[in-house]
């Protein structure tokens, strides 16, 4: 039984990867491909889990998969086509590339949100994340107008959406440690995320 049955957890994986030089979704860390890693994590989290990827591509069969609805637009085009294809009033998102995520940042952002009926997303080391962040469904039209008007940033989007802004200090009183955010989009990160080399 996941955690949180009435929300809903998506998986925005439809990055082309061209820093990385390989598709990230099915970069191996610990024996598992980060998408994997990734979908245990909504599984566990949410009652419903899905895909936002603009096309076909190796995941398990039974995990839906969801087309940006307004192609090439980007984290908030995945964002604003799990927020339309959502069975119920929160979405949790995460990407497929921050492969430290712990369960207790997913935790800590589906229960702000139920609480204020806000987003709520990490504020940290001096910039807003889209991603992980939870966000009510009804917040869809208010990223399509956005994706629409060309005004397209995260930083916009969660400032006019009045978002819940979880800060470091924040994240460590509710067992969070902000490194968790650690995303990987080239060979360098990828390398030093393996060995440990900061």
């Amino acid at each position: 039984m996941p955690r949180n049955p009435e929300v809903t957890g998506a998986l925005i994986a439809g990055g082309r990867s061209r820093r990385m030089g390989q598709d990230k979704r099915l970069l191996v860390l610990d024996g598992l491909t980060l998408l994997d890693r990734a979908l245990f994590l909504l599984e566990e989290a949410c009652g419903e889990v899905f895909v936002v990827a603009p096309e076909p591509f190796p995941v398990d069969p039974r995990v839906p998969r969801l087309p940006d609805r307004i192609p090439d637009m980007g984290v908030l085009g995945g964002i604003h086509a799990a927020l339309i294809g959502a069975s119920f009033p929160e979405v949790l998102c995460i990407a497929v590339d921050t492969p430290l995520l712990t369960p207790q940042w997913l935790d800590l952002l589906v229960g702000r949100c139920l609480k204020t009926g806000r987003p709520c997303a990490p504020f940290v080391n001096g910039r807003v994340h889209p991603l992980p962040a939870c966000y009510p469904k009804t917040a869809w039209p208010f990223v399509e107008s956005a994706l629409r008007s060309g005004d397209a940033t995260a930083h916009h989007l969660l400032s006019a959406l009045n978002a819940d802004l979880v800060d470091e200090e924040e994240a460590e009183a509710g067992g969070c440690d902000p490194r968790s955010l650690t995303n990987v989009n080239n060979q360098e990160e990828w390398h030093a995320l393996l060995t440990g080399e900061p």
